[in-house]
């Protein structure tokens, strides 16, 4: 419902960054996999590089995300420092 009026916003602000939690990543790609088959793939938003990872309540259900949560948060902060 809401849909349109993110894709606007994004195309006002033009963040550097898109970092999509959890399944939010498919709602903004129109895509339909699993956040696993999503985390390492190069994926963009109109020319807007998107990372994604897991959901907090993700973690919080299962601890052993934090890991991979904390490397995909030095990949952002590299690929911002760029």
């Amino acid at each position: 419902m809401c849909k349109s009026y993110i894709h606007k916003q994004l195309d006002i602000i033009q963040p550097k960054l898109i970092i999509a939690f959890g399944k939010s990543c498919n709602y903004l790609l129109d895509e339909n996999k699993e956040i696993n088959e999503l985390r390492d793939l190069p994926l963009d938003y109109k020319g807007i590089k998107v990372v994604t990872t897991f959901h907090p309540i993700d973690v919080l259900r299962n601890p052993s995300y934090k890991k991979d949560v904390f490397n995909d948060f030095k990949k952002i902060k590299q690929m911002l420092e760029l």
